[in-house]
């Protein structure tokens, strides 16, 4: 049976009832092996462990009677024993970039109460997918009922951060200055009290970067990047403080120090760290795009695109990457007295503003995509 996305939607409004229940029953109470990372910086690998929930606040789990609590941060990876039937397979859809199979996996995998009382920490992560899928689909509205059955399965659970991170940034992409510097200083207040992540705060703290950078507050920008700088305890928290000072490099003109700041970042950051590297790869795009070297700049944001299309919780760096790579092109073609490269670049814009618009609506980049397009 194939469900279409009316469907998927109208089944998980009804489920949502259902979803509140049984996110009353208490502790999952599940066995697994974990690994994480403890507070002196050391791997830590508990083979069997009973895992209690994993919420916003970090993952918690008991041993021998002894409970403990790790930062989401620091949790490594997780492998419960009692793996649900179909869901490796669904989650492989969506690593495939099958979106629409996928949704329809993981609404079968919603729809079995006795899997999922086997499993009960699938409810959380499949609706957190489905939410996914939809913001990749670029569907608005579908994505807004995903977000809400998801806050109503689980209110303290481990993705709420990222919902309301997603909020914020969608009130500062329609240019809701005040509404989202309000909903970003909540979130960075919540992960300084530890109700959520370390990187939970440096990404809010970003927001707030933006917003200044947006309102030409150069002295606003700065202050944020040295917030960021006191309260990061880890070594990406420090990378991203030393690209918001690149930023704001750029923005005083000082184009040969940000780039030497942005390719030590980049020399600097691990494999894993993508939102050190998008941030490094768009500051660079952004101090050439400056310079009027439109060439750089495309090549620059060429990487943030090719590396991080598909990560979610990198949308708002990629949909400006596309954009401005979009733009780039567009500046190639009309000042270019080739024809055969004005016309390849006149193309290019037009395929990137359209990738921009349909493929990251809720971004910055995706917005100035539609305007241009008329939308």
């Amino acid at each position: 049976m194939t469900l279409n996305s009316k469907t998927i939607g109208l089944l998980l409004l009804l489920l949502s009832f259902a979803i509140v229940d049984a996110s009353a029953q208490g502790p999952w109470g599940k066995t697994a092996a974990v690994v994480y990372m403890d507070k002196r910086g050391k791997i830590k690998k508990e083979a069997s462990v009973q895992v209690q929930d994993h919420a916003a606040a970090g993952l918690s789990f008991t041993k021998s009677g002894k409970l403990t609590l790790v930062s989401n941060d620091s949790v490594i990876s997780i492998k419960f024993n009692s793996e649900h039937e179909g869901w490796t397979g669904a989650l492989d859809l969506v690593k495939g970039s099958f979106y629409a199979d996928a949704l329809d996996a993981f609404a079968l995998l919603l729809g079995d109460e006795r899997g999922l009382r086997r499993s009960p920490w699938v409810r959380q992560e499949a609706l957190y997918q489905i939410w996914v899928c939809h913001r990749l689909m670029g569907r608005l509205s579908e994505a807004q009922v995903a977000a809400a059955n998801l806050r109503a399965a689980a209110p303290e659970g481990r993705y709420i951060p990222e919902l309301d991170l997603a909020a914020a940034n969608n009130l500062l992409a329609q240019g809701k200055k005040a509404e989202a510097a309000s909903a970003f200083r909540k979130i960075q207040q919540f992960a300084s009290k530890g109700r959520f992540a370390e990187s939970i705060g440096v990404r809010s703290l970003s927001g707030l970067f933006e917003l200044a950078i947006q309102s030409n507050d150069t002295a606003a920008a700065k202050k944020v990047a040295d917030e960021i700088s006191r309260a990061s305890n880890s070594t990406e928290g420090a990378l991203i403080a030393r690209i918001l000072s690149g930023r704001v490099l750029v923005v005083e003109k000082k184009y040969s120090n940000a780039l030497s700041l942005f390719a030590t970042v980049l020399k600097d950051a691990k494999r894993k760290q993508e939102s050190v590297i998008a941030g490094a790869a768009n500051g660079l795009g952004d101090c050439y795009f400056a310079m009027g070297k439109f060439a750089d700049a495309q090549r620059e944001y060429s990487k943030t695109a090719s590396l991080f299309y598909d990560k979610p919780a990198l949308q708002e760096q990629t949909g400006w990457a596309v954009w401005q790579w979009a733009v780039a092109c567009k500046r190639v073609a009309n000042s270019t007295e080739d024809e055969a490269s004005r016309k390849l670049n006149a193309s290019r814009y037009k395929k990137l503003r359209r990738r921009a618009a349909n493929d990251f609506p809720f971004t910055r980049g995706g917005r100035l995509a539609a305007r241009e397009m008329g939308r």
